[in-house]
């Protein structure tokens, strides 16, 4: 028989049945997030297993990358846009000289 629960974010399974029961513990921890280029993150999860004796073992699990939607992540703050000129605005221009009035004899 399997029976799972779930308190304060944490799940729970039991294993009932002929086996003794283990006497180790073993627990499934994520990472922190880290955030890549993309805007999303990447989260490395472990398994943690703690004989009887007191010795801990760590496996890595895995690390899996996720985008975040809409605006449940906190934004990273970069620095200022920068704006390429085009070549055309870093040359000078030649500009065209005003056209002559004709002048009269006064």
């Amino acid at each position: 028989l399997v029976a799972a629960k779930t308190t304060g974010g944490n799940l729970s399974f039991g294993l009932y049945g002929i086996e003794p029961p283990s006497t180790k513990q073993i627990q499934v921890i994520a990472g922190t997030r880290r955030y890549n280029r993309s805007g999303g993150f990447t989260v490395t999860t472990l398994k943690r297993v703690v004989e009887a004796d007191g010795t801990v073992q760590n496996e890595s699990l895995g690390s899996d990358s996720y985008r975040p939607l809409g605006g449940s992540a906190p934004a990273r703050r970069r620095g200022p846009v920068r704006r390429r000129r085009s070549a055309s605005l870093t040359r000078p221009r030649p500009v065209a000289a005003p056209p002559v009035a004709a002048s009269s004899p006064a």
